[in-house]
C-alpha cells in the first residue's frame, strides 16, 4: 500500500537529498570512470564522438534559450529542457566509456540514467511528464547516435537509456498518485541501483566468475530497494517488489545464458517469468508497482550485460508505457480500463506461448514429450483465462494468431503453426462461457486455483523439455 509521510521533517530532509540525487549518480559515474581507466582509450578517433558533441552542445544552447521561454511557452521549454539534459548526458556516457574498461560500463550506465532522473524531478509535485520523457528522447537519441558511428563508449548511452525509461515511469506513476514524494522514487531507486553496481564490481573475481558479481547485485538491490523506498519514502511492500525483480532477473540470467543464443525456447519461457512478474507487480501497487519491479529487473540485467534478457523485459516497459497514458493522459482515452490492461497482458502471453512452442517443436520431441508438452498447454491456457478474466481472455485469443504470423519472421514456413495457433483460439473461445464463473472468483481463491494449474503447467513443460533432444534442428 501506498501512503505518503506524515513526517514533515523528514519531508524536508527528502527534498534536499533529491536536489543531491542527480549529482550524486554523476559523481558515481565519474568514480567508476576513474576506477577502470584504461591507458590505451585515448587512442579513439575524434570522429567517433563529433556528431554526438555537437549534439550536446546544442542541447545547452537551446536549454539557455528555453529558460527565457518558460513562463511564455512551458510546454516547450519542459521539453528542450528535458531532451537537452538527455543529450548532455548521452554525451557525457559516450565519452567516459572511451577511457574506461567495459567491464564497468553497465554501472556508470546505470549512475548516468539515474541523475538525468532526479536532475529532472528535483521539485516534488511540480514536474510535469513532459520533463522527464523528454529527457529519455534526448538519452536515447544520443545513444543511437552513438552507435551508429559504432564509438567505443557506445554502450555505456545505450545502458543508461536502458534504464533512464523505467525510472521515470517511476516518477511518473508516482506523482500520478498524488503523493509528491512518490515523485522522487525514480531518482531514490535509480541511485540504489548504481550503488548496488559499484559494491558488487569491487568484488575481485575474473571473467569466468562473473556470476558472483551479478549475484551481489541482485541481492544489495533488494535491500536497498526496500532501504531506501519502503524506509525512506513510505512505499510499503516495495521490498517484495524490488526482490521480486531482482529474483526474476537472476532466474533469467541462469534460463537464458548469452552463449545460447539459438535457444528460442527458453526465450519464450524467460517472457512468460517476466509477465507474471509484471501481474505481481501491478496487483501490488498498480502502476507504480508494474514499473518498481521493472527498473529492479532491468538493473540488473543491464549490470550483467544480458542482451537477450533485456529485451524480453521490453514487454514489462510497454505495460508501464500503458499505465502512463491510462494514469496520466485518462481524458484521451476514457474507455481504458484494467479490462484492456489485462487483454494487453493476454496478448503478449498469447504470442509468447506460440512462438516458445515453435521453438520447442523444431527439436522434433518423441511422442511421450510431446504428450506431455500437450497437456501442459492444455493446463497453461485454462490458468491464463482464470487469471486474466474475460478481457483479458480476448487478447489470448488474438495472442496465439499474431505469434503464428511473428513465427515467419523466423524463417518458419509450416503451415501447421497456424494449424495449432488456430486449434489454441477455437480451443479458448468454446471456453469463454463455461469459464465464465471462474472469471468472478475471489482474489485468494483464483490465485489457488492458479497457482496448482501454473505449477502442474511448468512441471508438464519441465518433462517435454528434458524429454526432447538438446540441439535444435535448423530450418532452412
Amino acid at each position: 500500500m501506498i501512503h505518503p509521510l506524515a513526517n514533515d521533517e523528514k519531508k524536508d530532509v527528502l527534498v534536499m537529498l533529491n536536489g543531491f540525487l542527480g549529482l550524486g549518480g554523476v559523481v558515481l559515474a565519474v568514480v567508476l570512470w576513474g576506477m577502470g581507466r584504461t591507458r590505451s582509450s585515448s587512442a579513439a578517433p575524434a570522429s567517433k564522438e563529433g556528431l554526438a558533441l555537437w549534439l550536446a552542445c546544442l542541447g545547452l544552447v537551446l536549454s539557455g534559450v528555453a529558460w527565457t521561454q518558460w513562463r511564455t511557452h512551458p510546454t516547450a521549454a519542459y521539453l528542450v529542457w528535458g531532451v537537452s539534459a538527455g543529450l548532455v548526458i548521452g554525451w557525457l556516457a559516450q565519452k567516459w566509456g572511451q577511457s574506461s574498461d567495459p567491464r564497468g560500463h553497465a554501472a556508470i550506465g546505470l549512475s548516468l540514467g539515474a541523475s538525468l532522473v532526479a536532475f529532472l524531478s528535483w521539485r516534488p509535485g511540480l514536474v510535469p511528464p513532459l520533463l522527464l520523457l523528454a529527457g529519455c528522447v534526448g538519452l536515447g537519441a544520443s545513444a543511437v547516435v552513438a552507435r551508429i558511428q559504432r564509438s567505443p563508449g557506445a554502450m555505456v548511452g545505450v545502458y543508461a537509456a536502458v534504464i533512464s525509461l523505467p525510472l521515470a515511469f517511476l516518477s511518473i506513476l508516482g506523482g500520478a498518485r498524488r503523493v509528491p514524494l512518490l515523485e522522487l522514487s525514480g531518482g531514490v531507486v535509480g541511485l540504489a541501483l548504481a550503488l548496488a553496481a559499484a559494491v558488487a564490481l569491487l568484488i575481485p573475481c575474473d571473467e569466468k566468475k562473473q556470476g558472483i558479481r551479478v549475484a551481489v547485485m541482485a541481492s544489495l538491490t533488494a535491500i536497498l530497494g526496500w532501504a531506501l523506498s519502503d524506509a525512506w519514502l513510505g512505499i510499503k511492500g516495495s521490498d517484495l517488489l524490488a526482490l521480486a525483480g531482482a529474483v526474476a532477473a537472476a532466474l533469467s540470467l541462469w534460463a537464458l545464458p548469452e552463449e545460447d543464443s539459438d535457444n528460442r525456447l527458453l526465450y519464450g519461457i524467460v517472457g512468460m517469468i517476466f509477465l507474471g512478474l509484471a501481474t505481481f507487480g501491478f496487483s501490488s501497487a498498480l502502476g507504480w508497482g508494474l514499473a518498481m519491479v521493472t527498473a529492479s529487473l532491468m538493473g540488473v540485467l543491464v549490470f550483467a550485460r544480458a542482451g537477450r534478457a533485456t529485451l524480453i523485459a521490453s514487454w514489462l516497459v510497454a505495460l508501464g508505457a500503458l499505465r502512463v497514458v491510462r494514469e496520466v493522459y485518462p481524458a484521451s482515452i476514457r474507455a481504458f480500463d484494467i479490462g484492456q490492461h489485462y487483454a494487453f497482458l493476454g496478448l503478449l502471453a498469447g504470442i509468447t506461448l506460440v512462438l516458445g512452442l515453435v521453438a520447442w517443436g523444431q527439436r522434433r520431441p518423441p511422442a511421450f514429450a510431446a504428450a506431455a508438452m500437450g497437456l501442459s498447454g492444455f493446463l497453461g491456457l485454462a490458468a491464463g483465462m482464470i487469471l486474466l478474466g474475460a478481457r483479458g481472455s480476448l487478447g489470448l485469443i488474438v495472442g496465439v494468431l499474431i505469434g503464428a504470423g511473428l513465427a515467419g519472421f523466423s524463417r518458419e514456413r509450416c503451415p501447421s503453426i497456424l494449424a495449432g495457433a488456430s486449434g489454441a483460439c477455437a480451443l479458448l473461445l468454446a471456453w469463454m462461457r463455461p469459464f465464465d464463473p471462474w472469471f468472478s472468483l475471489s482474489r485468494d481463491t483464483k490465485l489457488m486455483v492458479v497457482g496448482s494449474l501454473v505449477t502442474a503447467t511448468l512441471v508438464l513443460a519441465g518433462i517435454a523439455i528434458k524429454g526432447s533432444p538438446a540441439s535444435e534442428v535448423q530450418t532452412s
